[in-house]
Protein backbone atom coordinates (compact mmCIF):
# COMPACT_ATOMS: atom_id res chain seq x y z
CA UNK A 1 0.00 0.00 0.00
CA UNK A 2 1.25 3.48 -0.67
CA UNK A 3 0.54 7.33 -0.66
CA UNK A 4 0.72 9.20 -3.56
CA UNK A 5 1.45 13.00 -4.05
CA UNK A 6 0.17 14.53 -7.32
CA UNK A 7 -3.10 14.22 -9.30
CA UNK A 8 -5.56 10.87 -9.17
CA UNK A 9 -5.78 7.97 -11.30
CA UNK A 10 -9.09 7.23 -12.78
CA UNK A 11 -10.57 4.70 -11.34
CA UNK A 12 -14.38 3.74 -10.61
CA UNK A 13 -12.93 2.09 -7.44
CA UNK A 14 -11.72 5.71 -6.23
CA UNK A 15 -14.31 7.18 -2.88
CA UNK A 16 -16.81 9.03 -4.31
CA UNK A 17 -17.26 12.54 -3.18
CA UNK A 18 -20.37 13.20 -1.43
CA UNK A 19 -21.29 15.23 1.38
CA UNK A 20 -22.42 12.95 4.43
CA UNK A 21 -23.60 14.66 7.41
CA UNK A 22 -20.92 16.01 9.53
CA UNK A 23 -19.85 13.78 12.71
CA UNK A 24 -21.68 15.23 16.36
CA UNK A 25 -19.13 13.66 18.95
CA UNK A 26 -22.41 12.42 21.05
CA UNK A 27 -20.42 10.56 23.37
CA UNK A 28 -17.77 13.26 24.54
CA UNK A 29 -20.86 16.14 24.41
CA UNK A 30 -22.91 13.74 26.87
CA UNK A 31 -20.09 13.02 29.05
CA UNK A 32 -19.57 17.01 29.40
CA UNK A 33 -23.23 17.36 29.90
CA UNK A 34 -23.31 19.57 26.99
CA UNK A 35 -26.94 19.37 24.79
CA UNK A 36 -26.72 18.36 21.48
CA UNK A 37 -29.37 20.78 20.70
CA UNK A 38 -26.29 23.36 21.88
CA UNK A 39 -23.68 21.98 19.41
CA UNK A 40 -25.90 21.91 16.76
CA UNK A 41 -27.16 25.87 16.73
CA UNK A 42 -23.38 26.83 17.50
CA UNK A 43 -22.97 24.80 14.10
CA UNK A 44 -25.11 26.14 12.10
CA UNK A 45 -23.72 28.97 9.86
CA UNK A 46 -26.53 31.82 10.89
CA UNK A 47 -25.32 31.50 14.11
CA UNK A 48 -21.84 32.20 13.04
CA UNK A 49 -23.01 35.28 11.12
CA UNK A 50 -25.01 37.04 13.30
CA UNK A 51 -22.13 36.56 15.85
CA UNK A 52 -19.82 38.20 13.37
CA UNK A 53 -22.26 41.48 11.95
CA UNK A 54 -23.51 42.16 15.56
CA UNK A 55 -19.33 42.08 16.64
CA UNK A 56 -18.32 44.11 13.74
CA UNK A 57 -20.99 46.57 14.26
CA UNK A 58 -20.57 47.03 17.42
CA UNK A 59 -16.62 47.37 17.32
CA UNK A 60 -16.91 49.47 14.34
CA UNK A 61 -19.71 51.80 16.70
CA UNK A 62 -17.10 51.92 19.65
CA UNK A 63 -14.11 53.10 17.73
CA UNK A 64 -16.08 55.71 16.43
CA UNK A 65 -16.69 56.27 19.64
CA UNK A 66 -13.54 56.12 21.22
CA UNK A 67 -12.61 59.07 18.54
CA UNK A 68 -15.15 61.62 19.61
CA UNK A 69 -13.95 61.21 23.13
CA UNK A 70 -10.24 61.28 21.71
CA UNK A 71 -9.35 58.06 23.45
CA UNK A 72 -10.33 58.55 26.93
CA UNK A 73 -10.26 55.81 28.84
CA UNK A 74 -13.94 54.67 29.88
CA UNK A 75 -14.59 54.87 33.74
CA UNK A 76 -14.83 50.57 33.64
CA UNK A 77 -11.08 49.89 32.60
CA UNK A 78 -9.94 51.98 35.90
CA UNK A 79 -11.37 49.80 38.34
CA UNK A 80 -9.72 47.15 40.23
CA UNK A 81 -12.61 44.70 39.02
CA UNK A 82 -11.75 45.27 35.63
CA UNK A 83 -8.11 44.35 35.84
CA UNK A 84 -8.18 41.52 37.64
CA UNK A 85 -10.88 40.44 34.75
CA UNK A 86 -8.40 40.84 32.13
CA UNK A 87 -5.81 39.17 34.07
CA UNK A 88 -8.35 36.03 34.74
CA UNK A 89 -9.69 36.46 31.16
CA UNK A 90 -5.78 36.28 29.73
CA UNK A 91 -4.88 32.80 32.11
CA UNK A 92 -7.81 31.45 31.25
CA UNK A 93 -7.49 31.42 27.39
CA UNK A 94 -3.44 30.46 27.93
CA UNK A 95 -4.62 27.86 29.65
CA UNK A 96 -7.58 26.58 27.25
CA UNK A 97 -5.41 27.02 24.26
CA UNK A 98 -2.87 24.77 26.21
CA UNK A 99 -5.47 21.91 26.80
CA UNK A 100 -6.35 22.25 23.18
CA UNK A 101 -3.01 21.28 22.27
CA UNK A 102 -2.22 18.39 24.77
CA UNK A 103 -5.60 16.67 23.25
CA UNK A 104 -4.35 16.85 19.83
CA UNK A 105 -1.42 15.01 20.96
CA UNK A 106 -2.99 12.86 23.29
CA UNK A 107 -5.39 11.94 20.75
CA UNK A 108 -3.10 11.24 17.69
CA UNK A 109 -0.95 9.04 20.20
CA UNK A 110 -3.17 6.92 21.22
CA UNK A 111 -4.73 6.02 17.93
CA UNK A 112 -0.64 6.01 15.93
CA UNK A 113 -0.65 2.71 14.02
CA UNK A 114 2.12 0.28 15.24
CA UNK A 115 4.98 0.89 13.59
CA UNK A 116 5.47 -2.40 11.98
CA UNK A 117 2.29 -2.31 10.29
CA UNK A 118 2.30 -3.69 6.90
CA UNK A 119 0.38 -0.56 6.25
CA UNK A 120 2.03 1.62 8.30
CA UNK A 121 2.19 4.63 6.06
CA UNK A 122 -1.41 4.48 4.67
CA UNK A 123 -3.10 4.42 8.19
CA UNK A 124 -0.89 7.25 9.08
CA UNK A 125 -2.17 9.17 6.31
CA UNK A 126 -5.65 7.72 6.96
CA UNK A 127 -5.04 9.22 10.72
CA UNK A 128 -4.34 12.57 9.60
CA UNK A 129 -6.71 12.91 5.92
CA UNK A 130 -10.32 10.85 7.66
CA UNK A 131 -9.65 10.55 11.31
CA UNK A 132 -8.68 7.05 11.16
CA UNK A 133 -11.10 5.12 9.34
CA UNK A 134 -9.39 2.14 8.10
CA UNK A 135 -8.93 0.74 11.46
CA UNK A 136 -11.92 2.37 12.78
CA UNK A 137 -11.56 4.63 15.62
CA UNK A 138 -14.65 6.62 16.26
CA UNK A 139 -13.31 7.61 19.45
CA UNK A 140 -10.46 9.50 17.95
CA UNK A 141 -13.09 10.94 15.39
CA UNK A 142 -14.78 11.60 17.61
CA UNK A 143 -12.55 13.41 20.17
CA UNK A 144 -10.71 15.31 17.47
CA UNK A 145 -14.09 16.95 15.82
CA UNK A 146 -15.08 17.69 19.58
CA UNK A 147 -11.95 19.50 19.81
CA UNK A 148 -12.33 21.48 17.02
CA UNK A 149 -15.49 22.82 18.01
CA UNK A 150 -14.29 23.63 21.35
CA UNK A 151 -11.46 25.98 19.85
CA UNK A 152 -14.33 27.44 17.50
CA UNK A 153 -16.74 27.95 20.42
CA UNK A 154 -13.91 29.67 21.89
CA UNK A 155 -13.54 32.24 19.67
CA UNK A 156 -16.83 33.74 20.39
CA UNK A 157 -15.10 34.10 23.74
CA UNK A 158 -12.27 36.28 22.21
CA UNK A 159 -14.22 38.53 21.35
CA UNK A 160 -13.58 39.87 24.83
CA UNK A 161 -10.53 40.93 23.33
CA UNK A 162 -11.23 43.73 21.54
CA UNK A 163 -14.23 44.68 24.02
CA UNK A 164 -10.77 45.45 26.89
CA UNK A 165 -9.39 47.43 23.97
CA UNK A 166 -12.30 49.57 23.62
CA UNK A 167 -12.96 49.93 27.07
CA UNK A 168 -9.34 51.83 27.69
CA UNK A 169 -10.42 54.17 25.23
CA UNK A 170 -8.39 52.91 22.37
CA UNK A 171 -8.91 51.45 18.78
CA UNK A 172 -9.78 48.44 17.48
CA UNK A 173 -7.38 48.27 14.51
CA UNK A 174 -8.99 46.33 10.98
CA UNK A 175 -6.26 43.42 11.85
CA UNK A 176 -8.02 42.98 14.91
CA UNK A 177 -11.70 42.97 13.62
CA UNK A 178 -11.43 41.03 10.50
CA UNK A 179 -9.31 38.71 12.70
CA UNK A 180 -11.95 37.78 15.03
CA UNK A 181 -14.93 38.04 12.68
CA UNK A 182 -12.82 35.97 10.08
CA UNK A 183 -11.58 32.87 12.28
CA UNK A 184 -15.27 32.31 13.35
CA UNK A 185 -16.56 32.08 9.82
CA UNK A 186 -13.37 29.87 9.46
CA UNK A 187 -14.51 27.83 12.46
CA UNK A 188 -17.97 27.13 11.45
CA UNK A 189 -16.71 26.05 7.76
CA UNK A 190 -13.95 23.50 9.99
CA UNK A 191 -16.51 22.46 12.30
CA UNK A 192 -19.09 21.82 9.70
CA UNK A 193 -17.33 20.53 6.29
CA UNK A 194 -14.29 18.76 8.94
CA UNK A 195 -11.80 19.32 6.05
CA UNK A 196 -8.09 17.15 6.78
CA UNK A 197 -6.08 20.83 7.37
CA UNK A 198 -8.06 21.49 10.48
CA UNK A 199 -6.20 19.67 12.74
CA UNK A 200 -2.96 21.51 11.20
CA UNK A 201 -4.44 24.57 11.37
CA UNK A 202 -5.77 24.08 14.90
CA UNK A 203 -2.78 22.45 16.64
CA UNK A 204 -0.44 25.40 15.49
CA UNK A 205 -3.06 28.14 16.28
CA UNK A 206 -3.75 26.14 19.93
CA UNK A 207 0.00 26.45 20.36
CA UNK A 208 0.42 29.83 19.29
CA UNK A 209 -2.46 31.73 21.13
CA UNK A 210 -1.12 29.61 24.48
CA UNK A 211 2.06 31.20 23.96
CA UNK A 212 0.17 34.81 23.35
CA UNK A 213 -2.15 34.74 26.00
CA UNK A 214 0.98 33.58 28.44
CA UNK A 215 2.92 37.01 27.32
CA UNK A 216 -1.04 38.83 27.54
CA UNK A 217 -1.44 37.26 31.21
CA UNK A 218 2.35 38.40 32.29
CA UNK A 219 1.77 41.95 30.79
CA UNK A 220 -1.83 42.27 32.54
CA UNK A 221 0.53 42.01 35.91
CA UNK A 222 2.54 44.44 35.21
CA UNK A 223 5.51 41.80 34.63
CA UNK A 224 8.26 43.97 32.57
CA UNK A 225 8.17 41.97 29.42
CA UNK A 226 10.98 43.35 26.71
CA UNK A 227 9.56 44.67 23.50
CA UNK A 228 11.99 41.88 21.76
CA UNK A 229 9.68 39.50 22.99
CA UNK A 230 6.32 41.14 21.58
CA UNK A 231 8.36 41.32 18.24
CA UNK A 232 9.10 37.53 18.37
CA UNK A 233 5.17 36.54 19.74
CA UNK A 234 4.01 38.78 16.07
CA UNK A 235 6.89 36.97 14.44
CA UNK A 236 5.87 33.29 15.56
CA UNK A 237 2.01 34.49 14.20
CA UNK A 238 3.38 35.30 11.08
CA UNK A 239 5.22 32.08 10.58
CA UNK A 240 2.42 29.93 11.75
CA UNK A 241 0.04 31.16 8.96
CA UNK A 242 3.21 30.63 6.39
CA UNK A 243 3.37 26.83 7.18
CA UNK A 244 -0.38 26.65 7.47
CA UNK A 245 -0.06 28.38 3.68
CA UNK A 246 2.70 25.28 2.53
CA UNK A 247 0.58 22.64 4.13
CA UNK A 248 -2.90 23.11 3.62
CA UNK A 249 -2.74 23.25 -0.06
CA UNK A 250 -0.49 19.89 -0.03
CA UNK A 251 -3.69 18.14 1.38
CA UNK A 252 -5.61 18.30 -2.02
CA UNK A 253 -3.10 16.41 -3.74
CA UNK A 254 -2.39 13.16 -2.07
CA UNK A 255 -4.29 9.67 -2.59
CA UNK A 256 -3.48 6.70 -0.47
CA UNK A 257 -4.69 3.65 -1.48
CA UNK A 258 -6.73 1.52 1.59
CA UNK A 259 -7.24 -2.38 1.05
CA UNK A 260 -10.98 -3.58 0.33
CA UNK A 261 -10.91 -5.44 3.78
CA UNK A 262 -8.04 -4.48 6.23
CA UNK A 263 -8.48 -6.73 8.65
CA UNK A 264 -8.62 -9.98 6.36
CA UNK A 265 -5.83 -8.94 4.41
CA UNK A 266 -4.10 -8.08 7.16
CA UNK A 267 -4.32 -11.60 8.13
CA UNK A 268 -4.03 -12.61 4.69
CA UNK A 269 -0.40 -11.38 4.77
CA UNK A 270 0.80 -12.46 8.00
CA UNK A 271 -0.68 -15.91 7.38
CA UNK A 272 1.25 -16.27 4.26
CA UNK A 273 -2.21 -17.85 2.43
CA UNK A 274 -1.84 -17.19 -1.37
CA UNK A 275 -3.25 -14.91 -3.39
CA UNK A 276 -6.03 -17.00 -4.73
CA UNK A 277 -7.25 -17.10 -0.61
CA UNK A 278 -11.12 -16.71 -1.16
CA UNK A 279 -12.34 -13.08 -0.60
CA UNK A 280 -14.22 -11.18 1.55
CA UNK A 281 -18.71 -12.00 0.67
CA UNK A 282 -18.78 -8.51 -0.04
CA UNK A 283 -15.13 -8.13 -1.71
CA UNK A 284 -15.96 -11.39 -3.85
CA UNK A 285 -19.55 -10.35 -5.75
CA UNK A 286 -16.86 -7.28 -6.96
CA UNK A 287 -14.64 -9.94 -7.71
CA UNK A 288 -11.83 -8.44 -5.65
CA UNK A 289 -9.48 -10.30 -2.94
CA UNK A 290 -8.86 -9.52 0.09
CA UNK A 291 -6.11 -7.12 -0.69
CA UNK A 292 -7.43 -5.25 -3.59
CA UNK A 293 -6.88 -1.78 -3.25
CA UNK A 294 -8.97 1.58 -3.84
CA UNK A 295 -7.38 4.88 -4.25
CA UNK A 296 -9.40 7.59 -1.92
CA UNK A 297 -8.48 11.04 -1.49
CA UNK A 298 -7.50 13.28 1.25
CA UNK A 299 -9.77 15.56 0.74
CA UNK A 300 -12.64 13.02 -0.38
CA UNK A 301 -15.76 15.50 -0.12
CA UNK A 302 -16.44 18.37 -2.46
CA UNK A 303 -16.67 20.75 0.80
CA UNK A 304 -13.01 19.64 1.84
CA UNK A 305 -12.04 21.19 -1.00
CA UNK A 306 -13.99 24.42 -1.00
CA UNK A 307 -13.58 24.78 3.16
CA UNK A 308 -9.47 24.48 2.23
CA UNK A 309 -9.22 27.04 0.51
CA UNK A 310 -11.63 29.30 2.14
CA UNK A 311 -8.80 28.82 4.77
CA UNK A 312 -6.21 29.26 2.68
CA UNK A 313 -7.13 32.70 1.75
CA UNK A 314 -8.36 33.58 5.13
CA UNK A 315 -4.62 32.90 6.38
CA UNK A 316 -3.27 34.38 3.29
CA UNK A 317 -4.99 37.42 3.76
CA UNK A 318 -3.70 37.14 7.55
CA UNK A 319 -0.08 36.80 6.52
CA UNK A 320 -0.40 40.11 4.96
CA UNK A 321 -1.89 41.65 7.33
CA UNK A 322 0.43 41.09 10.38
CA UNK A 323 3.57 41.51 7.88
CA UNK A 324 2.03 45.39 7.40
CA UNK A 325 1.49 45.71 10.83
CA UNK A 326 5.26 44.04 12.06
CA UNK A 327 6.31 46.13 9.42
CA UNK A 328 4.79 49.72 10.88
CA UNK A 329 5.35 48.46 14.09
CA UNK A 330 8.63 46.89 14.48
CA UNK A 331 10.78 48.22 11.30
CA UNK A 332 9.53 51.94 11.03
CA UNK A 333 11.03 54.35 14.01
CA UNK A 334 9.12 56.57 15.40
CA UNK A 335 5.58 54.78 14.70
CA UNK A 336 3.77 52.51 16.86
CA UNK A 337 0.61 50.28 16.41
CA UNK A 338 -1.40 48.28 18.76
CA UNK A 339 -3.09 44.98 17.36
Amino acid sequence: MSVHFGFPPLSLSMVDRTQPKPTIPTCKLAHLGIPISFYRITSHLNFSLAAIVMYTIVALLLNHINKRRHGKPWAISQTRWFRHTVILHNVLLALYSTWIVFTVVRTLENAWPRRHDTFYTVLVADLFCQGGQIVPHKETLQELVFVGWAFYISKFYEFIDTAIILAKGRQASLLQIYHHAGVILFGWASVRSEPPPALITLFLNAGVHALMYTYYALKSIHVAVPRSVKAAMTTIQIVQFFIDIIVCPCYLFIYYDVPVDYNRCTEHRTMGDSVETPASQGAAVRGESYCDVRTVSCTNQGSHTSATWLGIIFIVSLAWMFLQFFKSTYLQTGKKKTL
